[in-house]
């Protein structure tokens, strides 16, 4: 038995038995619990689960909750476990890992390849971008992270328009509103003039990032980097 177990879903959050497990999967197999049963007997040995997005899993619950007894192998001991988890929030399980993969990101080459595969038949482009990598180390060294190197390659398809920024903040910042720009476009908005900074936009969309950035601040000091959007609309009021 395989069982994938997206850690985010709040339906799997409530899971708390192996025949809740086992329903989940098959609701509508009559031997469901028949099955279960069988499990706890086997102990698990047929069992291979993968616990995606483990730093998706709500606090409390990594400590108190029936995922962590399936992660500390206390409800069927032989079984399998595969985790993904962002480095923060998986510390406290090395001790009971048997092997561990780390993926560190792109590395130089691989950055060279995603440059040559988006801007494919365009050779004085990518040129172009390698330029600017090698004149902004800042910039450079964020792109070993895929996301910040899929932003970049986003914000250069646009730099007509835009020139490219020169620093980690200016890359957000023109990213974030180029994102607002065209989010209001496709909802048929029009502005008087375009937003170029975050510190100059107008109402009320000036409302709606500062709080996103109050709680996106307040969450990070807590250690709080996932959250779901009841708790995005209960802190940000014009959501």
């Amino acid at each position: 038995f395989l069982f994938l177990l997206h850690l985010r879903d709040p339906a799997v959050q409530q899971i708390n038995s192996l025949d809740y497990l086992v329903h989940h999967f098959y609701p509508h197999d009559k031997e469901a619990s028949e099955v279960a049963a069988w499990l706890l007997q086997d102990g698990g040995q047929s069992v291979t689960l993968l616990l995606d997005g483990y730093d998706e899993l709500p606090p409390n619950l990594r400590q108190n909750s029936f995922i962590a007894n399936l992660l500390q192998h206390k409800v069927i001991p032989a079984c399998a476990v595969i985790i993904s988890s962002r480095p923060h929030a998986s510390g406290h399980l090395r001790d009971n890992i048997t092997n561990q993969v780390e993926i560190i990101g792109f590395s130089k080459q691989d950055q060279q390849h995603f440059i040559q595969q988006s801007l494919q038949h365009q050779p004085h482009k990518i040129s172009e971008l390698n330029r600017y990598l090698e004149q902004h180390p800042a910039i450079s060294n964020l792109c070993f992270i895929p996301i910040n190197m899929t932003i970049l390659l986003f914000l250069y398809k646009d730099k007509e328009k835009r020139p490219l920024p020169t620093s980690s903040t200016g890359l957000y910042n023109l990213f974030i509103c180029l994102t607002i720009c065209r989010h209001l476009a496709k909802s048929g908005t029009t502005l008087d003039e375009e937003i170029k900074d975050l510190n100059r936009l107008p109402q009320p969309y000036c409302t709606i990032i500062n709080q996103l950035s109050k709680f996106a601040f307040e969450a990070l000091g807590n250690n709080q980097l996932v959250f779901t959007l009841s708790e995005l609309k209960k802190k940000c009021q014009t959501l």
